[in-house]
């Protein structure tokens, strides 16, 4: 088999992990993982990695758009179509798999990541539309909490989420809450600006443009 990255170079059989054959590139260290290979592997697991992992992304990396940009599309080295790119969650890297063989390419450096993280063990999840889905809606939440933490400033940011989280927890959140918004309402008085507090503006009057009394 060739290397998706380098098609001129030929494949060598490996085991990217204890009892999981992969195919590595010499050339740039990445590792194709047939899909058989793959689940062959997946049931000798124990139970308790198998099981979803619920892991928040907190902190995402955003990904380097620029070099996947500029980076060529990937072959199949099995079935000779293009592999998809799929985004990974919090990490900021995008895995490469094939629609036709399911068989999944991986940078070096990629596998010993996705271990690290814990998404080894279920990274035939990463392909499925929710798991997509929830790494874009992630991804929205992370960008309003950066401009909330800039348009308020870390210290007060902070206190806020802290208190948005006690108030999850509390039984009577619904009752302090509706309470919160009866003493915070703002009436027609907040809206009106001092006149200190009006903006002054310099307008100029062209004379030329002005009329005339007859």
């Amino acid at each position: 088999m060739k290397s998706p990255l380098h098609p001129e170079i030929e494949l060598v059989k490996s085991e990217l992990d204890i009892g999981l054959t992969s195919w590595r590139c010499p050339s740039s260290g990445g590792h194709w993982v047939p899909a058989p290979s793959y689940w062959q592997w997946h049931s000798q697991l124990p139970p308790q990695l198998k099981e979803p992992q619920e892991r928040r992304m907190e902190k995402i990396t955003a990904p380097d758009f620029e070099s996947q940009l500029s980076r060529p599309a990937l072959i199949c080295p099995e079935s000779n179509c293009l592999l998809v790119r799929y985004k990974v969650g919090g990490l900021g890297i995008f895995i490469d798999r094939s629609p036709i063989s399911g068989g999944i390419w991986l940078d070096a450096g990629e596998w010993s990541l996705l271990k690290e993280n814990s998404i080894h063990a279920s990274l035939h999840e990463i392909f499925t539309s929710s798991y997509q889905k929830r790494v874009l809606k992630e991804e929205a939440r992370e960008a309003l909490m950066h401009k909330f933490y800039t348009d308020l400033g870390e210290e007060i940011a902070e206190e806020l989420v802290n208190l948005s989280e006690w108030l999850k927890g509390h039984p009577k959140r619904r009752r302090i809450i509706a309470w919160l918004h009866e003493q915070l309402s703002l009436d027609e008085t907040d809206f009106d600006a001092k006149p200190d507090e009006l903006p002054i503006r310099e307008v100029k009057v062209d004379d030329s443009e002005l009329p005339t009394k007859k």
